[in-house]
């Protein structure tokens, strides 16, 4: 497994990494305070200007094989990728973790 997030960028990884799960959040507002959140110096152009710099969502989604919405709270997110995402990437890997 590898936290990759200039993944496409790179434009090589991509080729040798399967499943891409992309986390997504569609709300740019929640996206751009969850990042002034985890970096209290920035403001809210600084924050914006980051997000804009970055390749965009909608580009990344289409490249994943499993996308997971992360609009949520941090539960919810944890619950998602517990019940759905991680049996998902098994079936896909046709890993049987029942044994």
């Amino acid at each position: 497994m590898l936290d990759a997030p200039l993944l496409f960028e790179s434009k090589i990884l991509e080729w040798f990494c399967y499943p891409i799960v992309v986390v997504s959040i569609s709300d740019k507002n929640k996206q751009r305070d969850r990042l002034i959140a985890r970096n209290k110096e920035l403001s809210k152009n600084q924050a914006d200007s980051k997000i804009n710099s970055q390749m965009p969502n909608a580009i990344k989604v289409a490249k994943a094989d499993i996308v997971v919405q992360n609009n949520g709270t941090q539960k919810e997110l944890t619950e998602l990728v517990t019940r759905q995402t991680i049996p998902k990437i098994l079936k896909d890997l046709k890993l049987d973790m029942s044994q």
